[in-house]
């Protein structure tokens, strides 16, 4: 395996276990696996979606100037950049991405 990227044991589990995907393997690169680079995708989107849940939902809900929703706002967007990026590099999703590009 390439890289740990930061999960340790479960991005090792999700690697093995992904690996048995004929989907995933179509979609090796020179220096990474398929598997390796949807486990990353999904550990870090997972990531992702709990912070917007457990952190910047709540900053929303109890923000009292305007400044701190705007603020929860940019770190949504970029929570949601981070998301994009991961669906795309993935490669799995063209079929999803072309359909939202209207």
């Amino acid at each position: 395996m390439s890289q740990f990227h930061g999960f340790g044991d479960r991005y090792v589990s999700l690697v093995k276990k992904l690996s048995e995907s004929s989907t995933l393997r179509k979609l090796d690169r020179p220096n990474e696996r398929g598997a390796e680079t949807f486990a990353h995708a999904l550990l870090d989107m997972s990531e992702s979606f709990k912070k917007v849940e457990s952190e910047l939902l709540p900053k929303i809900e109890r923000a009292e100037h305007d400044s701190e929703i705007e603020d929860a706002i940019f770190q949504i967007r970029e929570e949601v950049r981070h998301i994009l990026y991961h669906v795309k590099d993935a490669g799995l999703f063209e079929d999803i991405l072309e359909g939202i590009k209207d």
